[in-house]
Parts: C-alpha cells; sequence; structure tokens
C-alpha cells in the first residue's frame, strides 16, 4: 500500500511534493477514513475489483477539502508475487457530483412549487413533472412513456392542444397555450402554460420547460363580463 510512484497529474491534483510521491507515502492516508476501508480489501487483493471501479471515493485535496472519485485498481504483472505491484487510477467525479446536487436541488425547488411544471424532449415526449402536477392530475410520465398527457385535457381542447402543441415545441421558442385539465375529483381548471425552451452546455435544444398558472378564476371574471 506504499506509493512508489505517482504521475504529474496525480501530485498536482492531490499537492504531492515528488519525494512523497516516490518514497514511503501510504496510498490510503490519501483518502478519508470510509474510502480506506472499501479500498484496502481490493489493493491488498482479498477483494476482488468491481468492473466498474470503486465509485465516489473520498480523496484528500489538502485542509478539510476532500475530491470524489472514482478509483480503478488494476494488478501490474510482476517475475514474483513480492513483487507485485498495484495501479491506481484516478478518476475526478467532482464535476458530476456538482451536477447530481444541482439537478437533486432543481427537483426540491420544482416539487415546492405551487406551479404545474413539466419537462419534455426534442420529441415532445414529457419526461417529468413536478409533485404539484401529480397531485392535481394523478398523471406522471413514467405511466406511459410521456406520451399522453393530452389525456388530462378537456375534450374540448384535447384537439387543438394536439395539433398545435408540436408544432410549437418543434420550433425551439417560447410560447403560451391556455387549456383545462382535469383534476382527480374529474373536475376541470383553466390553465395558462409558459414554454420555455431549454438548451444542452453545447447550446443544442433538448426540449421545453412548462410552467402551468391556474387561470381559473381570471377566466370565469372574463366569461361574466362578457
Amino acid at each position: 500500500g506504499f506509493i512508489v510512484e505517482a504521475n504529474r497529474q496525480t501530485e498536482e491534483l492531490l499537492g504531492l511534493s515528488r519525494p512523497r510521491s516516490l518514497r514511503g507515502g501510504s496510498v490510503f492516508q490519501l483518502f478519508d477514513f470510509n474510502s480506506r476501508a472499501r479500498l484496502r480489501p481490493v489493493v491488498h487483493r482479498r477483494v476482488p475489483p468491481p468492473p466498474g471501479g470503486l465509485s465516489f471515493l473520498g480523496v484528500k485535496r489538502g485542509g478539510d477539502e476532500t475530491l470524489p472519485c472514482d478509483v480503478h485498481v488494476m494488478s501490474l504483472q510482476a517475475a514474483s508475487k513480492l513483487e507485485e505491484n498495484s495501479l491506481l487510477v484516478l478518476v475526478d467525479r467532482s464535476a458530476d457530483l456538482a451536477l447530481r446536487e444541482s439537478e437533486q436541488a432543481w427537483r426540491t425547488l420544482a416539487d415546492s412549487s405551487t406551479a404545474l411544471i413539466r419537462i419534455t424532449d426534442p420529441e415532445q415526449r414529457c419526461v417529468y413533472v413536478n409533485q404539484a402536477w401529480r397531485v392535481l392530475t394523478g398523471w406522471a410520465p413514467e405511466a406511459d412513456g410521456g406520451g399522453d398527457w393530452l389525456s388530462c385535457l378537456h375534450p374540448d381542447d384535447r384537439g387543438r392542444c394536439q395539433a398545435e402543441s408540436p408544432q410549437r415545441e418543434a420550433q425551439a421558442e417560447p410560447f403560451s397555450l391556455d387549456y383545462r385539465l382535469r383534476d382527480r375529483d374529474g373536475d376541470y381548471r383553466w390553465f395558462r402554460d409558459s414554454a420555455t425552451p431549454r438548451q444542452d452546455s453545447a447550446g443544442r435544444f433538448i426540449g421545453h420547460i412548462h410552467q402551468c398558472l391556474d387561470i381559473t378564476d381570471r377566466v370565469e371574471i372574463e366569461t361574466n363580463l362578457r
């Protein structure tokens, strides 16, 4: 378990000095306590390494900072068992962890919203609805592959939205639609659906985020005024 060599990227990433990386430094001291317990049996070959490596081990990076890494352990062939070394490959997963935490924060925010939120992909399939949508309609995209959210609409609005929504979504531009949604009790309420296009990190269009606000009271007032 002692380090005999480390490449330049490892030394820079973890702040290792050349003498420490080449002479006598224990590899286990680079990891937090829980990660050492997972890594030690694999390095000592009492446990075979997982095919995909050890996921999200905590690697110390000076002070109290810990870097999440996947660690792949491979045996290096040698003339004898006593000379057999292990190659450890560290894959920085901090960006993945930050993305996961960001997505979790967004979902928490969406689920705490009183607005009905749904997300569509470039093929206009619904891939996500928030808690408010599920509670009101009782429908979720995993129930039927995301294609049948239109079943929640009033029959008089379904044909119009079925013809208009895909055309507008394909334009990759903001748009809005008004329609009636059926709740769990079978009653209908008016909603204004405001759709905002979303993009990936390369700027490619990947669908829309729909925020649906209840406008039933406004529609009833306008109807009474007319």
